[in-house]
């Protein structure tokens, strides 16, 4: 165990630079990605301004901003109704992965770090597969 913890210590002393330049542009992505999406909850809101608008020229003014409500949540509920559909899966042995589920919070922040960790650089990815295989060894002995 020791072994591991001095190999991704000297891994982040070895890739800090890389590090913050890869941690700087997914502050810069997730930044985009923020703005993307105010402008899209702007146009989007446009749309129904829009839809209101034009309802206003065959119905009253109340009637036009409940329909323009009720075909908006219309398509939202379809959207979600899409995406749960396309999120679900099944598990085909649950008694496998009974410690997931008794450990969700643990098993996530695990994968995320893996995942972040085996991303970084090709050493990382190295320095992981050998700390798994070193866990597996102990774990079979």
């Amino acid at each position: 165990m020791f072994k591991l913890i001095v190999t991704l210590i000297q891994l982040l002393v070895n890739e800090s630079k890389l590090l913050r330049m890869v941690l700087l542009r997914l502050g810069i992505s997730f930044l985009l990605l923020g703005a993307a999406w105010a402008f899209m909850v702007i146009g989007l809101g446009f749309i129904v301004w829009a839809l209101y608008l034009y309802l206003t020229n065959y119905l009253n003014p109340p009637i036009a901003a409940l329909a323009s409500g009720f075909l908006l949540l219309l398509v939202t509920g379809v959207l979600v109704w899409i995406a749960i559909r396309l999120t679900r899966f099944r598990i085909s042995a649950p008694g496998k992965l009974s410690w997931v589920r008794h450990h969700p919070k643990e098993v996530t922040l695990v994968v995320l770090l893996a995942g972040f960790i085996a991303g970084a650089t090709p050493k990382a990815r190295e320095a992981l597969t050998e700390g798994l295989v070193w866990l597996l060894k102990r774990g079979k002995s």
